[in-house]
């Protein structure tokens, strides 16, 4: 198998403004490429998957492309269907135009892999996906680049696959040294993090089903169709539960002082960052065995 350095993944809210369609953030893309320069030129290998943002969502929202275009009530409904689903590709490929193009410009050898050429769902879970383009792209030194995207699926016809999915099945994939969440703020918050008394929680336990410590409240205000924050941190959790906690997953801001600790140095010391920590919940018998003082 593969060794990576690390997966990155770099949120659609961090690199667009979510509440404006297809606005990117281009210093915020400029400083994440810049990092990630520093990285491939220290011989790092990784791969970089983002989000769809403000390109993708509120097309796919608007037209209920989830739902797929089968079993619809109508051909009316099928055609609006396959048109949100078309115009929803088309944004977000427009949006890994933009990001890629500015990675290249930082001098990575950045190349989009099409997310919707080589993965499947059935009834939204993936059940087919092809990773030989990413395979050849890192044997011959290239930087593969993913995103959310629109893909067919068997029961709905079509349905929106999470780049946080891709990150869940990437780390399975390969040998991941560490998963990195790029988000438009410093990590997990208790709160949304512009409500007063957010607090950022440095690290949230995760039991050996995938259970997290923490209740946090979310924000449902913008659009997003791959759930949300909830989803990250689910889908970080699993990844955690699956390795035993081998794989750190770690939530941090794009600021670049933070993402050249952890991405090139590979430490978390004096940053704000959230990290997910393995804590499995004792059995019956060991929770019996630590009170009596037998081990």
């Amino acid at each position: 198998m593969t060794h990576l350095d690390f997966v990155i993944k770099v949120g659609g809210g961090a690199i667009t403004n979510k509440k404006i369609i297809e606005t990117p953030q281009s210093d915020v893309m400029h400083t994440v490429a810049s990092v990630l320069a520093k990285c491939y030129e220290a011989g790092l290998h990784f791969i970089i998957l983002h989000g769809a943002g403000s390109f993708g969502h509120h097309q796919c929202k608007d037209y209920k492309v989830n739902e797929g275009f089968r079993n619809c009530s109508s051909s009316d409904v099928v055609q609006q269907r396959k048109i949100g689903a078309a115009l929803g590709r088309a944004s977000v490929t427009k949006l890994g135009v933009i990001f890629t193009n500015e990675l290249i410009k930082c001098g990575i050898p950045a190349l989009m892999v099409s997310t919707f050429s080589t993965w499947q769902t059935d009834n939204g879970q993936v059940c087919k996906y092809d990773c030989g383009l990413i395979e050849q792209a890192l044997i011959d030194n290239f930087v593969p680049v993913l995103s959310g995207d629109v893909v067919f699926d068997v029961t709905k016809g079509c349905s929106v696959l999470s780049s946080d999915v891709l990150m869940k099945k990437l780390c399975e994939r390969f040998l991941v040294k560490r998963a990195i969440f790029v988000m438009n703020c410093s990590g997990i918050f208790s709160k949304p993090p512009e409500e007063p008394g957010a607090t950022l929680l440095r690290e949230v336990q995760v039991d050996e089903n995938g259970g997290i410590s923490a209740r946090l409240q979310t924000d449902s205000t913008v659009p997003d169709v791959t759930g949300g924050i909830s989803a990250k941190i689910e889908l970080g959790a699993q990844i955690i539960a699956r390795h035993s906690g081998q794989i750190p997953v770690l939530y941090c801001s794009p600021d670049h002082y933070t993402l050249y600790r952890i991405c090139v140095l590979d430490s978390t010391e004096g940053i704000d960052v959230t990290k997910l920590v393995y804590k499995p919940r004792l059995t019956e018998l060991e929770s019996s065995s630590t009170k009596t003082g037998v081990l």
